[in-house]
């Protein structure tokens, strides 16, 4: 791996701990990923995306209060990341923290308007409480800004079947698998 021939070669090089961590990350070395992460904040205390990064990372394992901490932490030292707002708005919401999670997507929102993302995952929130047809607004805002988002594609199709409209929530599964025939749930 290059980041570690990298890392080698000059020891104290965050930026590579940080870029190894994603890695780790993507491969589901979680616990290797958090040292990865660790290592670049020891050398750079104030690494706003290795504290993101380690949140993502917390997250996927299950650890969101710890998550959210380290969002927090990013969130501090960067006062307009929407990215990490984003991410805390997920960790709230598997919490089952659903105001906490609509507050932070629109954080993320409010600093970054066009964060087609952060409007799919709060419909999934707003979904999730029973809100559907705010939550299609929000999936529509996502598609408006990014007419390529299957992932917002695949929200609607959840949104309309819920709502027992099968039939435009096939056509919607449909568009999203064009978009990425990744999505397969």
């Amino acid at each position: 791996m290059a980041y570690k021939q990298s890392i080698s070669l000059k020891p104290d090089y965050a930026h590579a701990y940080n870029n190894m961590g994603n890695i780790l990350k993507d491969q589901c070395k979680f616990g290797e990923a958090l040292e990865a992460y660790k290592k670049a904040i020891t050398l750079i205390p104030n690494y706003v995306e290795a504290y993101n990064n380690m949140g993502v990372t917390l997250r996927n394992q299950g650890a969101l209060d710890e998550a959210i901490d380290a969002f927090k932490k990013s969130i501090s030292l960067k006062p307009d990341y929407a990215e990490a707002y984003n991410n805390m708005g997920l960790a709230f919401f598997e919490l089952g923290k659903y105001e906490e999670a609509i507050e932070a997507c629109k954080q993320a929102l409010s600093i970054k308007a066009d964060y087609a993302e952060a409007y799919s995952n709060m419909g999934v929130v707003l979904k999730d409480k029973g809100m559907v047809e705010e939550a299609m607004e929000a999936y529509n805002k996502s598609i408006s800004i990014n007419p390529d988002y299957d992932q917002a594609y695949n929200n609607i199709g959840n949104a309309l079947r819920q709502n027992g409209n099968l039939d435009e929530a096939v056509a919607a599964y449909n568009k999203s698998i064009s978009l990425n025939s990744d999505n397969a749930d």
